[in-house]
């Protein structure tokens, strides 16, 4: 017979079967290891390459403990890519943590930055996957299940940022399961769909 404890002591006890879920769904996000490069194509048909430049992936063993005397492993995921033309970079950090009955929030997150090289400016937005919250305000995030853009994607996060500080900065940049980086869009409105 299985019992749950809720609580051994100040802190509750780690949910594991709550956490595996939520793990799970959290590497979905991962890039595919097969995706190296992808053309881009912006609304005035110049070509260029997005490339993927660094990717990583880190396990934190016992990262959560609770007073019952379980611990639960976490990963963070990170993956870099940057335009071959245009003064654009992205990085995005993917992490676990563990989910206990008295917390749950900003342990499964996704962390989109954004680094334009010739203004300076860089802006990040965090997506909280347990919640689905944008964790810092500065941002609009919308999760899609369906998005179609040359083809069905399954899975998309669009984040829109309030305010740029740079027409040529990013604006707005759609980030796919499986996929990463498919298409942004900078402050004049021109579209750079990833293929």
């Amino acid at each position: 017979m299985f019992v749950y404890r809720t609580s051994c002591g100040e802190t509750g006890c780690i949910d594991t079967e709550r956490s595996d879920y939520y793990k799970n769904i959290t590497k979905e996000w991962f890039v595919a290891d097969s995706i190296k490069y992808r053309d881009i194509v912006d609304d005035t048909g110049f070509s260029q390459t997005l490339l993927k430049v660094s990717c990583n992936t880190f396990v934190v063993e016992d990262a959560c403990s609770d007073d019952c005397g379980a611990s639960y492993n976490r990963f963070m995921y990170s993956v870099g890519f940057r335009t071959s033309v245009s003064p654009y970079s992205f990085s995005v950090d993917i992490s676990s943590g563990c989910i206990t009955n008295w917390e749950n929030k900003n342990q499964f997150t996704l962390k989109v930055m954004i680094s334009n090289t010739i203004t300076g400016a860089s802006k990040a937005a965090t997506y909280d996957i347990v919640t689905k919250e944008n964790i810092e305000k500065n941002a609009s995030i919308k999760y899609f299940e369906d998005y179609i853009l040359d083809v069905e994607l399954k899975g998309v996060l669009e984040i829109t940022f309030n305010r740029i500080s740079n027409l040529s900065n990013i604006k707005t940049v759609l980030y796919a399961k499986g996929n990463g980086i498919v298409m942004f869009i900078d402050g004049n409105g021109n579209r750079y769909m990833v293929r």
